[in-house]
């Protein structure tokens, strides 16, 4: 299957009030086939209204395209190729899952919807009645019915909230198989170690505003831009020496928790580093990169970013 290059999702210029306060300001992203795509922000950011918009559950100022046609409120046919779980799962608590996947199932069979509740992990349960779900089994099944359909576009808001480590990394497994076969992903999560390892692209957003939207890897290099240099772990034969050493070569040094650290620029480069240990013979045992996690740069972006 060739891969779309045309964006899926678009958003453009996207405002909304709730009566006399602004929450989204001229809020503007892509999604293309196939991409995982992490929405992130503290609590009240306006991730919730955004996907709300973009399900058709509230109304907006704006533009927002699913392949090309626009939705809103009362034009909600694209919303077809839409699965969704925003908030809290839409179950019935005196039915069975299998029942509350029956009643929202319209175009999906019965072998894949037997394949979905393997994927989603809700098989054992299924024939339970959703009141006596525990939060993990409710989102599980919400996924579930955001898969039902086949739809090109699924919006989770928290899918891993209320998930053992074991369902989380199956979660994220099942995205990343997702969007292999061309289904685009828009996510959002407290947990971002969870969502560095699986997101393709990131869109951060604080007080309504967008503060970035792109590639994760952009993401990354647009936080360090500016920085001194990498931070370098070291543990070497005679840390004492290296460190001394170093210092010499006008290397900025310091030991944290027993490890050697060193900060490197254009200037006193890796290369540089390396060999200035082998050629006065330190042995080397072991060298990392140490790089800043999705969280640390969120953290400093929301700091240094607020509108």
């Amino acid at each position: 299957m060739l891969e779309k290059t045309a964006s899926l999702l678009s958003v453009k210029a996207v405002n909304k009030n709730f009566g006399n306060r602004k929450v989204l300001f001229d809020v503007s992203f892509n999604i293309k086939p196939g991409r995982i795509v992490g929405l992130i922000g503290p609590n009240g950011a306006g991730k919730t209204t955004i996907m709300k918009s973009i399900a058709g559950l509230t109304g907006y100022q704006g533009t927002i395209e699913i392949d090309g046609q626009k939705v809103s409120k009362t034009h909600t046919a694209p919303l077809k190729k839409v699965g969704s779980l925003i908030e809290t799962p839409g179950i019935y608590p005196y039915m069975s899952g299998y029942s509350n996947l029956k009643l929202y199932a319209q175009g999906t069979s019965a072998e894949n919807l037997g394949k979905i509740m393997e994927q989603t992990m809700i098989t054992e349960f299924a024939n339970r009645k959703a009141k006596k779900y525990s939060l993990g089994m409710k989102q599980r099944l919400g996924v579930a019915i955001a898969m039902l359909d086949n739809p090109e576009l699924i919006i989770l808001d928290e899918p891993m909230n209320g998930l053992d480590p074991q369902s989380v990394h199956s979660m994220r497994a099942l995205l990343r198989s997702l969007a292999d076969q061309g289904v685009s992903v828009l996510i959002s999560s407290h947990i971002l170690s969870e969502l560095e390892l699986v997101a393709d692209d990131l869109v951060v957003v604080n007080h309504g505003h967008i503060l970035f939207n792109g590639t994760k890897t952009d993401f990354f290099a647009s936080q360090s831009h500016g920085k001194e240099g990498s931070t370098i772990v070291l543990q070497t034969g005679n840390d004492s020496k290296a460190e001394d050493l170093l210092k010499t070569s006008g290397f900025q040094t310091t030991t944290v928790t027993e490890d050697l650290q060193v900060l490197t620029d254009q200037k006193h480069n890796l290369n540089k580093l390396l060999q200035q240990l082998v050629m006065n013979k330190i042995e080397i045992k072991g060298i990392r990169e140490e790089k800043q996690s999705l969280e640390d740069s969120f953290i400093d972006l929301i700091n240094g970013g607020e509108e």
